[in-house]
């Protein structure tokens, strides 16, 4: 199966937890599954680090096969996930979540 990717970005300036925690239930993951992706990729912002790890535990034990990962910040910016998202050569097109303001 082709790597196919969902990068949820929160954004840099505000925290959003209930997102973040949202998006790494085994409900959610197992959607993901259902529709191909293999890979769930999370911006938590600056101090969801805690939260992230938490959710992400809880994923590992959801029985899904998507990959659970994340970051807080990237100084370099978002573009490279966003492309990620988009797919290439060895991935197929994703998609891109992220709050809505």
């Amino acid at each position: 199966m082709a790597h196919k990717l969902a990068f949820l970005t929160i954004g840099a300036t505000a925290e959003f937890p209930a997102l973040v925690e949202a998006a790494v239930t085994p409900q959610f993951l197992k959607a993901l599954e259902e529709q191909e992706y293999t890979e769930l990729l999370v911006q938590y912002g600056q101090d969801g680090k805690p939260l992230f790890e938490k959710c992400q535990k809880l994923a590992t034990q959801s029985g899904t096969s998507v990959k659970v990962s994340g970051f807080g910040i990237d100084k370099l910016g978002l573009g490279r996930y966003m492309r990620r998202a988009k797919g290439g050569d060895k991935e197929r097109e994703g998609v891109v979540i992220s709050h809505a303001g």
